[in-house]
């Protein structure tokens, strides 16, 4: 985020976008996706076990070229599952819980630029990859506040087997801070860390840098070391530990919750990143 944005043009960027966002949200879906295989952002919805990979959220069907809040987005048949998050991150005036593609008008946010590396990083066409997006616009910026988790828990057709829980990330304005993301399994109201180090490419070495805009976009999939998990169904939710407004924007795509077949694989909530 740059530190010359003004409170006018913040008033500009929200009627930008809430007029954007007066058309009905379509709907998404899930795609069962094999891990390091492409995608694409058309998706339909299935719930597949025993394949390795249980659920996949890529935010991307039928929504077109409009701005979507996070909260208006209804995935497809037969799970319907819907997103929340903590108020701030729903926040459209911080340009904060914003599913958008490339090709979308986003006004001053610039979360089309994440969605394009992201697209890239996923196999995509990235004008057309649709992802989650946040700009942290101005603060105060919660501590470990809530960017996305899951509101329907994800039935599993079988328990006490290692979970992963995966996902793509992009991050912009790496010139001050990048975002601190902190991956959880949700158990029903038990939240269970499926990490030890947030993730940030800003700071990561390995993530891959790409330049949309003429400016550039960190990014990369990162993969949760297996959780041993228990229950009959599963969630997940994503915070973010980073407190800046300057900077701090990002991009999620890609959610995957993968199960392990070999359960004889010891892990316990490390992140790290393929």
């Amino acid at each position: 985020m740059l530190s010359h944005r003004t409170v006018r043009r913040t008033a500009a960027l929200t009627a930008c976008i809430l007029a954007a966002l007066s058309s009905p949200a379509a709907a998404s879906g899930l795609l069962p996706t094999p891990e390091g295989s492409a995608r694409s952002d058309k998706t339909t919805a299935t719930l597949a076990e025993p394949r390795a990979a249980i659920f996949t959220e890529s935010f991307g069907q039928n929504l077109g070229n409009t701005p979507t809040p996070l909260t208006d987005y209804v995935a497809a048949p037969p799970l319907n599952e819907t997103y929340t998050a903590d108020p701030y991150w729903l926040d459209l005036a911080n340009c904060n819980g914003i599913i958008i593609n490339y090709a979308a008008d986003s006004g001053q946010c610039g979360g089309r630029r994440s969605a394009n590396a992201l697209g890239q990083i996923g196999g995509a066409n990235p004008t057309t990859n649709h992802a989650l997006t946040s700009g942290t616009n101005s603060g105060p910026v919660p501590a470990d506040g809530t960017v996305i988790e899951t509101q329907i828990p994800i039935p599993l057709t079988s328990t006490n087997r290692y979970l992963e829980l995966q996902v793509d990330v992009a991050a912009t304005a790496c010139n001050t801070v990048g975002p601190e993301l902190k991956l959880y399994l949700l158990d029903g109201t038990q939240e269970i860390p499926a990490f030890t180090t947030p993730i940030n490419p800003c700071t990561d070495p390995k993530a891959r840098i790409f330049v949309v805009d003429m400016q550039p976009v960190s990014a990369r999939t990162y993969t949760s070391l297996p959780v041993f998990f228990t229950g009959s169904s599963v969630g997940f939710r994503i915070r973010n530990g980073q407190t800046a407004a300057q900077g701090n924007d990002f991009g999620i795509d890609n959610i995957r919750i993968v199960a392990k077949t070999n359960n004889k694989e010891k892990g316990k909530g490390t992140s790290k990143a393929p």
